[in-house]
């Protein structure tokens, strides 16, 4: 045994390497890709402008829910509630709300832009002081959209909401500037 040191690093004519001081670089999901994530949870500014224009515009907020599925697929859940003065129509005011589910995919055409569509129901309700204007009404929506992180933090969004229920459809624009926190 003289000579042979098995605690050596070099025995049996193996030298091993020295391990490399830089970093690997990090291969997984950028920030931007993460800002543009389907798991999410927003609280938002609601502004309403009827194209009857005997009823004020309508003031609320809203909160929003999702969770990525797998793949490109989301589920999407939401909340939202508005008032307004009335107007001419409804003389002493009324407010609306809504709840909303759906299931939706988004195509990413860059880590940056997606392309994506939801599919889903609603149930309104407005009420006013005089119960002949309340009404409460199911709905089936589609929204198609855009999404683009425009930094790393800073997303701008844009879609269209296609309603169709019995007493109420609608066709919204909505648009959106959201912050990574």
């Amino acid at each position: 045994g003289a000579g042979m040191n098995y605690g050596a690093p070099n025995y049996g004519g193996y030298t091993p390497q020295p391990v490399s001081s830089t970093p690997a670089p990090y291969i997984g999901p950028t920030s931007s890709t993460a800002l543009l994530s389907y798991g999410f949870l927003e609280g938002f500014y609601q502004y309403t402008d009827f194209d009857n224009s005997n009823l004020d515009p309508a003031h609320g907020l809203g909160i929003s829910l999702g969770a990525q599925l797998f793949g490109p697929l989301f589920l999407r859940g939401g909340f939202n509630w508005a008032s307004s003065k009335g107007g001419p129509a409804i003389a002493d005011g009324f407010d609306f709300s809504a709840v909303s589910l759906g299931v939706g995919g988004h195509i990413p055409i860059t880590q940056r832009f997606h392309v994506l569509c939801e599919v889903g129901g609603s149930y309104t309700k407005l009420d006013a002081k005089r119960s002949s204007l309340s009404f409460s009404d199911g709905a089936l929506y589609v929204r198609p959209g855009l999404r683009f992180a425009a930094t790393n933090n800073l997303e701008l969004q844009g879609t269209l909401l296609f309603s169709s229920a019995d007493d109420y459809d609608q066709m919204a624009f909505g648009v959106g500037a959201f912050w990574n926190m």
